[in-house]
This record gives structure tokens, C-alpha cells and sequence, in this order.
């Protein structure tokens, strides 16, 4: 019985061990099933697809460029809800109907009052509209003022008149404006009688019924009222969940269908369709025909985690979607396209979503829809945190596949700035495919780099060159309108550009390549129900010009890779009229053709006709060949143009050109002219100069931009704060410390440099970091406290000092840990100074710990104390209390220039010698037998300043070792006021080169016998080459001492002493007496001409003298001195000399074109008009053509100011 029961225990146990082990299989295969996840998501079929190159498409910002210049602005002071956060939106249509497409922008209120209404003096029109001018788009005032909250717009041809009409959407009602021509708008008041007064958010217009009367969906988003109090926020938690920014906290309403009954009469069948019993909280809607039956079906894209709701029109019976639509159905929607390529392997329907939930991508033509978006990587980690808005498939490059433009950007505002939203990369994806892998989608690097809060994007051909360009609509921002620039296309004849400037010549140039395009155009009243071309269906304009507030460039644009042609077949809807019922009667009638590549067609008396880019005649399908520039144009004087073109706004066409010039124009001229005047229209040139320019420009760019003030520019220089060159950086940086102490300039934008400086902060690069902290300094932001001292330790050790200051300025009292370590333990002066500025700054009394200091001897903070005057800011301190605390605390260390332990604390303490009382026992020691040469340097220097510290038997050999140095001017000073008596007693013979070059600057002070033995060395003195600050004080010292030096004329006229006599002579000399000055001068102008022009360099005082003048009539008389070297002359003397002025103003009478075009260089055009009749210089045929153009460029810039 006992073996039985081991044996059935046994059994017990094997089979329990055997379930577990099948258990942890089974765990272990679903564990690694879940960690791969491709084996669960839906793998995409390949499909054979011709293999092409996919090129990355390129563009190029020409916001700057292109006459836009409004910015979206919605807020009360700040961005504080959702009213405020929600929108941007922007329509583009051909409003005058000559092809080229112009914009609509929903612009926002403006500021407002804090119950929403307009501040008093807010005059913002909240609808701005652009007429594009050949690619250039110039603002229609007065074409609608609307002052409400707006928030979208759509256009379509309500009366089928052939002009596209407006609706804008609003917080309050619906306006519907008739285009009556020639940009004039007419509000139709009975349609926004019809709409209900409640928030529509977005727009959505087709022709749902098929009468060929476009109709419209109304998105209402919520039931709100300014300030109204919701959930929390009641409680006071707004600002810690942020309820205001959230749609869950308002109520939903429900949306409007409107029926266009023709002749402006619209029916309201919301409650026909059920839709008046769904209260929802609708962002936006979108019209396409989901189960390809030829009626437009419904999405309507739901926030406040509501799902997707979407409807089947049956023959405008609307019924629920189907169930296998039901991957559709997701929750926090934001929006929804269609790619429509001809290469496109996938038709795919794209839904983005808010912050945190992944994209939706479903392929439509199949039965079964499923979620590819992960399959075909349209879902990527590093970016689903970001919230994703409107969106657009468009092929970018021409070669029949779809690219995927995404916008991002959050509802919440920027924590730095108040009244703009907080950015987000948009993303550019395009489709690739290997040889083993099924189609994706990959993440290009396609856009500028902008952290813009952005809410659509917009397609459009800008200026009519065969590639779709983009406009991005930016929350509380101005827009970026990016021109396409990818170089693989066919394109067609370039527009020519507006009459802006004068010149340059066009710059875009037609290039032959493989890939081709053709850009279809049909009016709402052309009744075209359906296209298809090469045999896959293409959506008609209605459905494909729709966009997340705004609408699309309603031309259909295909590119055709290397197709030269189409064929298209387009399906027009007839309406008629039944007799015997008087309902509408539908009837449809196709037609086919072959369409040539790289044209405008427009489909006109049923069949496509070509049209030209002003749209001013038709003519049958033909194909037009490329052309191109025969030469590039010549080479541009851009100071000249700019002058000429001083009121007139550039081009984006001859940008280039102007950017090329600048690298060939006289950069003095461009400098002054940049430095003489600020203009707006020149923004785009001083942004270049910021980045590529030498240094004299780029510091004029720079402080034009400052001067300016303009917040447009704000989001150029953000991409400079980024960069690694530190020039282009720390002027960068600059103009934004210049900003932030300027309380109201800029005030926007301006705080949306501080994550970026934040950043810079931990650079390696000590002079980044520096100038980062200037600004930030200057910024005063208290999250830059933190930043600064988490940082500190890591920092470059020259940088610490600016943090420091930065630290002050700032005034945290978090900071007052560092800054008392700093003093104590730092071996910086600067450090250490900058330590007791900042602790000042923050109210923290120092003499305590500088008292603890005194007792351990600490040499750093001696010396810091000791050299005080030299610190940055030192005047926060009082100075006479600094005075006492350093006297004080200086005495207190006991310290001498014994107890300093290296060679830098002894230069140091021998540099606050000169400011203090301060220990030496042997400065002479110091001279005679110096350590290194700085610290001999450093001693002479003392020495000259407190001749007491050697002793007299000394002082001899301590002026000959002092006459060695490079002295400065200082220098020059401190020898004459300690140490003339010294230099008396010098013999000039047994000096060496060096020395006798310092030596003979004093020549007119030394006794007769040292001019003697000096005039007496003749060798040595014509083979001495005085520096520019030897040579001056040489020259001064000479007309001064004028007596001293007359009596001992130089034997020689070659060398520096003939000089200093003519000088002394020319103040001494009386009328009887110029004959002899006359005679000196000419035979000094054969042989020193050059070191004559070194009188140009005097002190004023002396310029003003009759002696100066008689010199200058001599030099300017002179036959033996050049042309050349008298206007070096007369160019620097001619305001306060009149033989100068005089010359000057015969060598141009006299047509001397060089001396003309100098003078204006320097940028005294102001003077020359008042001296002479600049209309009798312009009829001069002795001044050349160029420099006469140049004067005539001065005279208009100086007309137009």
C-alpha cells in the first residue's frame, strides 16, 4: 500500500513539474512575441513598384522675401487658454483668377483685455489677404475688416460665378464674404444669421449632395466664455494642471452641415442628418470618399479623448461608419490626409493625434482597414510625445511619390514667453524602400530648423516653377513660407519677378532633369466629380485643397518622375432639371486626353487647356520647351544698389545676388552705409552678414538689428545661438543682452533665446559660455541662477568670472553658497572679485568673511582687494567705503611681494603697486636680474609710475632698461612727469637702436647738448623707423617746444630731426620768414612724404593753429608730393582745413573720379551736396558712368530719408 502511494506522489510531482515547465515555455514565447514587435503589428505587403532615386526634397526660407509680414496674435497679455492657443490658419486660392496663387491668413484678434474684449488701442484686423504679384505677395488693406476671434477660413465658389469666395470661422459666428473682383469682398450678413453663435474651429467645404454647389461643415469646438471657471481651475489649480489649456473642461456643442441652396441661400440640415444630437467637442472635419462610391463621406476628428466620429453618405442619407472603418475610430484626434501620388504603392488615409497617442495610418483600398502606421514607420519614439496638427502628402521633388509634412506645436505657452505657444520641430518623412523591406517611411532632414508652435501646413507653387512650395501657420508667430529648391526637376520658363528693384537680373534658372509635373486647375463651377490619370483616381480639387484650418493650393499638382505626358480621364457631372418632378437629375460624361508634361492646365469647355502664369489667354494643349539664362548677371556695387533701392523691399529671386555682391563691395562703404541707417527691408542681408560676414560688417549687421527691434527677426537668431562659431554666437548673443535691457523692446519674443543660452552655458568653448552669460546677465531670468550653477564646476575656468557676474546680476539667493566658496576658495582674481560684487548685489554683507580671510593670508583674495579698480561692475561698491574696506582689509594680510609663491601672484602684486602702498624690498633686483621678462615688464612698469621705489644711483640704469620697452602713451607721459630729470643725462651715442628709437620722441626736451650729439649721429638716424605712437608724440613734442628746437637745423633733410624743425619752424615762422619754410617743406617732400602724412595725426588743438594751416598749404601745394598721398591728406583734414576742403573740391571739379568716389566712401555725401551742385557732377563725361552712378545713388537714399 505504501509503494502505491510513493508511486502515485511520485506521478503527482512529474506531472506538476511538467504543467509548470509548459507554463514557463508558454510565458517565455509570449514574452519574447511581445518584445518583438514586428512579430504582431501587420506587416505590409511589398509591392512591385518601379525603382526610382528618391531624392531629399530642399527648402529655403523666404518669409523675409516675400512681402508676408503679419503675425498670428491671440492673447490677453499671454496665452492664457485655449481661445488663445487653439489656431492658425491660412487659405491659399487665385482670388483675381490670373494663376499665380494669393493667401488668406486668419490672423488672430490681436492683444485683448483680459475678458477678451479689444485693448483701446488694438487695431489688428483679424483676416490679412496677400495678392501675389508674380511670386511676390503684397499685402489688400481694407479688403475685409473683421476684428473677431478667428480662428480658420475656406474658400470656394459659392455662387459658382467663377470667384472664389471667403468663410471665416470665428468664436462668435460665421462670416461668408462674395468675391466681387479686384480683391473687394462683400459680407453676406443672412448666412451668418444661419450659423450658430458658438466657437467653429475649422471649415470644411464639398459638394455633398452633388449639385455642383459646394457645401459646408461647420466644426463647433466648445461651449466657452472667457474666464468662465471649470473643474479645478475653480479651486486654483490652473496653473499646476493647466484645466484652461484642456477641452475637457468645457462642454462640447454640437456641428452644422449647411446646404447650399444656390443664390446665397444656405439650409441648415444638421437635425436632418442626426448630427443635432451629438454634442462633441469637434477640432476639425474632413470630406473624402471613403468607400470610393463617389459621394464625399464625413470625419469629424474629436479632442478631450472622444473618438473619431465618421459617417457614410448614402445619397446624403449619412449612416455611422461601418465596422471595418473601426480602426478609425480613435480618441484625441487632431486631423486627416490622403496621398494621391501616381507611384504612391499605398493610398493611405493619416490621422495625427495629440501629445502622447500614436499616428493612425490606414491603407483605404483595402477591404479590411488596418493600422500600418507603425508598419511603415510613421509612428516614431523620439517624437510621439510632441502634439502633431495639420498635415499635408505632397510630392516635393517631382517624382510621382508622396512626401509627408507634419506641424507640431503645443497648446500651452512657451514658459519664457508668455505670449507665444511652445515649439516643436515639424517633421518631413518620405518613402524608401530595399531590396529586402517593404515601403517606410523615414525621417528626412528636409525643413529649417524652427521650434515654432505650429498648426498647419499649407502646399502652394509660389511662383509658378513646377514644385510645391510650403506655408507653415505658426500659433502667436508670423508664418515661414518655404520656397522649394530641390534641384531634380523639369521646370518650366521662370515668372519674371516684380518691379521692386532696380536691378539684378533673375537669379532661378531653368536646369534640365528627369523629373517632370503637371499642375491641373478646376473651378468649383466646373461640376468635375471625378479625374483619373494614368489610370489610378485622383481626388478633385474640392476634397484635395482641404487643410487643418486653411486650405491647399486648389490646383492639382502630380509630379510624373520621367513621364513626358498623361493621359487623363475627367468625369463631369451634369445637372438637370426633371420636368415631371422638379428634382435634380444627375447625369455623368467622361472625357479622355494626352496632357504634355510641365504645364498649367485649366479645364475649360470640357476639355484642358494650357494657360499661361498671368492666366490671360488659353490655347489648346502644346508643350512648351525650357530656357534658361544665357549669362549670369553682372557684377553688382551693393552699397550703390542698396542706396538707390532704400524704400523698396528685396526679392527672394535676387537675394542670392545681393548676398554674392556683398563679398565684391568695398566693405568700408558697406559698413558706413550699414552703420549711417536701419531699414527693415534689409533684414535678410544683415541676418547674412550676422553669420558669414568679417568682423567690422558683422558687428554693423548686428547693431542695425538692434536698433530695429523687430520681433520677426527674433526666430532667425535663435538658429545663430546655436552655433559653433563663437563670433557669429557672441554678437548674437549681444544684440539679445542689448534686448533684455531694453525693458520694452522686443518683448514678445525675445525671452525664446534663454533655453538656448541655458544650453550654451555648457559649452567648452570659454567665450560661448561668456557670452552666454552676458545675456543671460542682462536677461535677469531666475531659472538662469540654477543653470549657472549646476554648470559652474564644468565651465571653462576663463568663463567663471562672467558666470559670477551673471550670478549678481540675477540676484537668487541660491546662488550665495557658490559665490561665498568662490570667495574663499577660488584662485581667480577675477573670481574672487566678481564673488564680492555678486554677494553685494544679493544684500550679503562680505567684511566677515573677507576679516576670517586677512587671518589665513590668502594671497588670491589679497591681490582681488589690491587690484579692485580693475574689476568689471566695481562701481556697485560705494567707493569710498571700497576705499576704506581695502585699505583696511590691505593692511590687515600684512603681505609683501616676499610671500607671494608664483610668478603670476608677483605680477599682480606689482601691478597694484602702482594703486597701493604695497611692501617691495628690492624693485631694482627685480630689473637687473628679473626672473622671466613679464615679470621685468611688470617691474619697469611700477618703476615708471613710482620712480621713489629705486634708489637714485639706480634711476640711470633703470631709464635705460625702461627705454627699451615698446612704451605706450601713458608711458610716454609718466617718463617726462618722473624721470626728465634722468633723461637729461643720458649720452645719445652709446644708446642702441631700440633705446635711440624711444630716446629721440623726446627730442625737443633735451638739452642743446644731447640735439647736438644727436644731430651729430646721422647714420643712425636715417636708419630709424619711428613707431605711429613714437612718431606722434616726436611730432607734438616739436611744435611745443618749438624754440628749444629751431636752434639746430639738421644737416640732412632724409631723416626724422629735419622734420621736427620744419614743425617747430611752420609755429615760429613770420610772414618775412616763409620763404625759409617754403624751402624746408620741399626739400622734406622729396624725401619723407609719407612720414609727412603723420601731421594728419595731431591733437585738434594743434590743427586749429595758423601753423598747422600754413603746412597744410604747403602739402597740398606741393608738386613733389603725390596724388595720391594729398588725398590721404585732404580726405582727413578737409572738414577743418579749408586748403584740404579746397583740393578736394577742384580735383572733382576737374573730373577726378578717384577722389570722388573716396570722399563718398567715407560717407560725406552731406557735406559735398552743401559744397557743391551734385546735378552739374552727374553731367560731368570727365567723372566716369560708375562713379556718376554711385553719386546718384547718395542723392536718392538721401532723397528718400
Amino acid at each position: 500500500m505504501a509503494l502505491i502511494l510513493v508511486k502515485q506522489s511520485y506521478r503527482l510531482i512529474l506531472r506538476t513539474l511538467a504543467s509548470i515547465t509548459l507554463v514557463c515555455l508558454i510565458l517565455l514565447i509570449l514574452t519574447e512575441w511581445h518584445n518583438n514587435s514586428a512579430s504582431y503589428l501587420y506587416k505590409v505587403p511589398k509591392k512591385s513598384v518601379q525603382t526610382v532615386e528618391l531624392i531629399a526634397p530642399s527648402f529655403v526660407d523666404i518669409t523675409l522675401t516675400s512681402g508676408l509680414t503679419h503675425s498670428h496674435i491671440q492673447h490677453t497679455g499671454k496665452i492664457s487658454d485655449l481661445i488663445d492657443s487653439l489656431a492658425a490658419g491660412a487659405c491659399a486660392a487665385d482670388f483675381d483668377q490670373d494663376n499665380w496663387i494669393d493667401l488668406v491668413f486668419v490672423t488672430g484678434a490681436g492683444q485683448t483685455r483680459y475678458y477678451g474684449k479689444n485693448v483701446w488701442w488694438n487695431k489688428h484686423n483679424s483676416i490679412q489677404i496677400y495678392r501675389n504679384q508674380q511670386g511676390y505677395f503684397v499685402a489688400q488693406e481694407q479688403t475685409i475688416n473683421n476684428q473677431l476671434v478667428s480662428h480658420a477660413c475656406a474658400v470656394a465658389d459659392f455662387n459658382l460665378d467663377g470667384l472664389p469666395d471667403i468663410i471665416i470661422a470665428t468664436q462668435q459666428q460665421d462670416l461668408l464674404y462674395q468675391n466681387l473682383g479686384d480683391f473687394k469682398f462683400k459680407l453676406i450678413e443672412s448666412f451668418s444669421n444661419l450659423t450658430s453663435a458658438n466657437w467653429t474651429s475649422h471649415i470644411s467645404v464639398a459638394d455633398i449632395n452633388l449639385d455642383g454647389l459646394p457645401d459646408i461643415h461647420l466644426s463647433h469646438y466648445l461651449k466657452y466664455q472667457k474666464n468662465q471657471k471649470n473643474l479645478e481651475e475653480s479651486a486654483g489649480f490652473s496653473e499646476q494642471h493647466h484645466r484652461e489649456f484642456q477641452p475637457q473642461a468645457y462642454d462640447g456643442i454640437s456641428n452644422q452641415v449647411l446646404l447650399n441652396q444656390g443664390n446665397w441661400q444656405f439650409e441648415d440640415i444638421s437635425q436632418q442628418l442626426g448630427l443635432d444630437k451629438i454634442s462633441e467637442r469637434t477640432l476639425a472635419a474632413i470630406w473624402l470618399d471613403l468607400n470610393q462610391d463617389g459621394w464625399p463621406d464625413l470625419l469629424e476628428f474629436n479632442s478631450a479623448d472622444q473618438a473619431i466620429r465618421g459617417f457614410i453618405n448614402q445619397a446624403l442619407n449619412f449612416k455611422p461608419l461601418p465596422t471595418n472603418f473601426l480602426p478609425v475610430v480613435v480618441n484625441d484626434s487632431h486631423y486627416a490626409s490622403v496621398n494621391q501620388q501616381l507611384n504612391d504603392p499605398y493610398e493611405i488615409l493619416f490621422i495625427s493625434r495629440n501629445s502622447g497617442k500614436a499616428n493612425l495610418a490606414l491603407e483605404l483600398n483595402q477591404a479590411s482597414k488596418k493600422d500600418l502606421s507603425w508598419a511603415l514607420n510613421l509612428n516614431q519614439y523620439n517624437n510621439i510625445y510632441q502634439s502633431r496638427w495639420g498635415h499635408n502628402f505632397a510630392d516635393l521633388t517631382n517624382n510621382g511619390y508622396s512626401e509627408l509634412v507634419v506641424t507640431s506645436g503645443s497648446l500651452l505657452p512657451d514658459p519664457f514667453t508668455k505670449q507665444m505657444g511652445l515649439g516643436a520641430n515639424n517633421l518631413c518623412m518620405q518613402l524608401s524602400q530595399s531590396s529586402s523591406q517593404a515601403w517606410q517611411y523615414k525621417a528626412i532632414d528636409c525643413l529649417p530648423s524652427y521650434t515654432d508652435s505650429s498648426r498647419s501646413v499649407i502646399r502652394l507653387d509660389v511662383n509658378n516653377d513646377g514644385l510645391q512650395d510650403l506655408l507653415i501657420t505658426n500659433n502667436n508667430n508670423f508664418p515661414r513660407l518655404l520656397l522649394n529648391t530641390t534641384s531634380t526637376y523639369s521646370r518650366k520658363l521662370d515668372p519674371q519677378p516684380p518691379v521692386l528693384l532696380d536691378q539684378p537680373s533673375q537669379l532661378r534658372q531653368a536646369s534640365p532633369s528627369t523629373n517632370h509635373w503637371i499642375s491641373l486647375s478646376m473651378a468649383d463651377n466646373s461640376q468635375i466629380s471625378s479625374l483619373k490619370v494614368n489610370g489610378k483616381n485622383i481626388n478633385n480639387s474640392q476634397l484635395s485643397r482641404q487643410a487643418l484650418y486653411g486650405q491647399h493650393d486648389p490646383r492639382v499638382h502630380l509630379g510624373l518622375a520621367n513621364q513626358s505626358q498623361i493621359t487623363i480621364t475627367t468625369e463631369v457631372t451634369k445637372t438637370e432639371i426633371a420636368k415631371n418632378n422638379n428634382r435634380k437629375k444627375l447625369s455623368k460624361i467622361s472625357y479622355t486626353e494626352t496632357l504634355a508634361a510641365n504645364q498649367f492646365y485649366q479645364w475649360q469647355n470640357n476639355q484642358w487647356l494650357v494657360t499661361n502664369s498671368k492666366a490671360e489667354s488659353f490655347k489648346a494643349s502644346t508643350s512648351v520647351s525650357n530656357a534658361a539664362i544665357d549669362s549670369p548677371p553682372a557684377i553688382l556695387d551693393l552699397a550703390n544698389f542698396l542706396r538707390r533701392n532704400a524704400d523698396k523691399p528685396i526679392h527672394y529671386n535676387q537675394l542670392e545676388q545681393l548676398k554674392q555682391a556683398s563679398l565684391t563691395t568695398n566693405q568700408t562703404e558697406l559698413v558706413n552705409l550699414v552703420n549711417s541707417t536701419s531699414q527693415p527691408t534689409l533684414l535678410p542681408l544683415y541676418l547674412y552678414w550676422l553669420k558669414t560676414a568679417g568682423t567690422d560688417l558683422k558687428l554693423a549687421a548686428a547693431n542695425a538689428i538692434k536698433q530695429l527691434e523687430l520681433e520677426q527677426s527674433t526666430g532667425y537668431l535663435l538658429a545663430f545661438l546655436k552655433s559653433s562659431d563663437r563670433n557669429t554666437f557672441c554678437v548674437t548673443a549681444d544684440i539679445f543682452a542689448h534686448w533684455f535691457s531694453q525693458e520694452e523692446a522686443v518683448v514678445r519674443s525675445k525671452s525664446k533665446a534663454l533655453p538656448l543660452l541655458f544650453k550654451q552655458i555648457q559649452n567648452n568653448d570659454h567665450q560661448i559660455v561668456s557670452c552666454a552669460a552676458n545675456a543671460l546677465a542682462e536677461a535677469e531670468h531666475h531659472n538662469a541662477s540654477s543653470v549657472i550653477i549646476d554648470a559652474f564646476t564644468q565651465v571653462p575656468k576663463p568663463s567663471r568670472s562672467h558666470l559670477l557676474n551673471a550670478l549678481g546680476k540675477i540676484r537668487q539667493t541660491e546662488a550665495i553658497p557658490l559665490l561665498t566658496q568662490r570667495l574663499a576658495n577660488s584662485d581667480e582674481i577675477d573670481e574672487i572679485q566678481q564673488a564680492i560684487i555678486a554677494l553685494t548685489r544679493l544684500n550679503v554683507d562680505v567684511s566677515e568673511q573677507i576679516n576670517e580671510l586677512t587671518q589665513q593670508k590668502n594671497n588670491w583674495v589679497f591681490l582681488s582687494l589690491a587690484l579692485f579698480h580693475q574689476a568689471r561692475d566695481n562701481i556697485v561698491l560705494e567707493q569710498q567705503q571700497v576705499n576704506f574696506l581695502l585699505t583696511h582689509w590691505l593692511a590687515t594680510f600684512q603681505l609683501s611681494f616676499a610671500d607671494m609663491s608664483n610668478e603670476q601672484q608677483q605680477i599682480r602684486y606689482l601691478t597694484a603697486a602702482h594703486h597701493h602702498d604695497l611692501s617691495i624690498d628690492s624693485l631694482y633686483q627685480l630689473i637687473v636680474n628679473p626672473p622671466s621678462a613679464e615679470l621685468k615688464i611688470a617691474a619697469l612698469g611700477l618703476a615708471l609710475a613710482k620712480p621713489h621705489l629705486i634708489n637714485q644711483k639706480h634711476k640711470k640704469a633703470t631709464l635705460l632698461h625702461i627705454l627699451e620697452l615698446n612704451l605706450t602713451s601713458q608711458q610716454y607721459l609718466l617718463v617726462i612727469q618722473n624721470w626728465q630729470a634722468e633723461l637729461l643725462t643720458i649720452s645719445p651715442s652709446k644708446l642702441i637702436a631700440a633705446q635711440l628709437q624711444n630716446f629721440i620722441s623726446w627730442f625737443a626736451l633735451l638739452s642743446s647738448q644731447q640735439q647736438v650729439e644727436l644731430l651729430a649721429n646721422e647714420q643712425a638716424l636715417n636708419h630709424l623707423t619711428l613707431s605711429a605712437t613714437q612718431l606722434h608724440n616726436f611730432l607734438v613734442h616739436c611744435f611745443d617746444q618749438a624754440k628749444a628746437v629751431v636752434k639746430h637745423k639738421p644737416a640732412s633733410p632724409d631723416n626724422v630731426l629735419s622734420l621736427c624743425h620744419l614743425v617747430a619752424v611752420s609755429n615760429l615762422v613770420s610772414k618775412n620768414q616763409a620763404n625759409q619754410l617754403s624751402t624746408g617743406f620741399k626739400l622734406l617732400a622729396e624725401s619723407q612724404a609719407q612720414n609727412l602724412l603723420a601731421l594728419s595725426h595731431l591733437p585738434q588743438r594743434i590743427k586749429q593753429t595758423l601753423a598747422f594751416q600754413r603746412l597744410s598749404a604747403l602739402f597740398m601745394a606741393s608738386p613733389k608730393i603725390t596724388s595720391d598721398i594729398k588725398q590721404q591728406w585732404a580726405l582727413q583734414q578737409y572738414k577743418s582745413d579749408k586748403f584740404s576742403a579746397s583740393w578736394l573740391l577742384q580735383q572733382i571739379s576737374s573730373g577726378n573720379s578717384e577722389v570722388l568716389t573716396n570722399l563718398i566712401t567715407v560717407g560725406d555725401y552731406a557735406w559735398l551736396a552743401s559744397a557743391m551742385d551734385i546735378n552739374k557732377i552727374l553731367v560731368d563725361k570727365n567723372i566716369t558712368e560708375d562713379t556718376r552712378e554711385k553719386l546718384k545713388s547718395y542723392q536718392l537714399q538721401r532723397g528718400v530719408q
